[in-house]
């Protein structure tokens, strides 16, 4: 999943933190948690053009 960590959207990484995750979901949640500032820089905040939402 190492290309795709980043693509996973912020909310469901907090939901796995409060929901104590085992196994797959564990190891992806401590490999994410060990580099979150570098994959959400890759991610874009709502647009590639653009700094805001789309919906404002």
């Amino acid at each position: 999943m190492e290309w795709h960590r980043h693509r996973v959207h912020p909310v469901l990484w907090q939901a796995l933190r409060a929901g104590a995750p085992k196994g797959v979901a564990r190891r992806e949640l401590d490999a994410f948690t060990a580099k979150e500032k570098s994959y959400l820089a890759r991610r874009p905040r709502f647009s590639q053009t653009k700094d805001k939402a789309p919906w404002e």
